[in-house]
């Protein structure tokens, strides 16, 4: 089952003076991308373990070029993951603040009372 309302659809409402007011409803779609950028996060992260591991390997022989290619690969995917959980910590911030805006709207004295 699916519920749709399309943008411009009227919306009818009724004021605190029993007055029938009319507007058009503006729908706001919100995608959460906490998931997302926590795959990423974890996926880099495992990549950079895995580079770690070859690196270790490359610095235990003599070859100077596997050492610098290894410690970029580490480098390139650390990087990643550390790109992935800031994205993450950002949209969950967003989240959070979304929920605390509406919550601001919905009993507005529980915020007066805190402040």
């Amino acid at each position: 089952m699916k519920i749709q309302i399309l943008a411009g659809t009227p919306f009818i409402s009724i004021d605190e003076n029993g007055d029938i007011k009319t507007h058009a409803i503006t729908p706001h779609v919100h995608f959460d991308v906490c998931p997302t950028w926590l795959k990423i996060a974890t996926h880099h992260s495992k990549d950079a373990n895995e580079r770690k591991l070859a690196r270790v390997a490359a610095w235990n022989s003599t070859d100077e070029g596997a050492k610098a290619e290894t410690l970029e690969w580490e480098f390139e995917a650390s990087m990643q993951a550390i790109r992935g959980c800031e994205g993450f910590s950002a949209a969950s911030y967003v989240k959070g603040q979304r929920v605390l805006d509406d919550g601001k709207h919905l009993i507005p004295g529980i915020y007066r009372k805190m402040a």
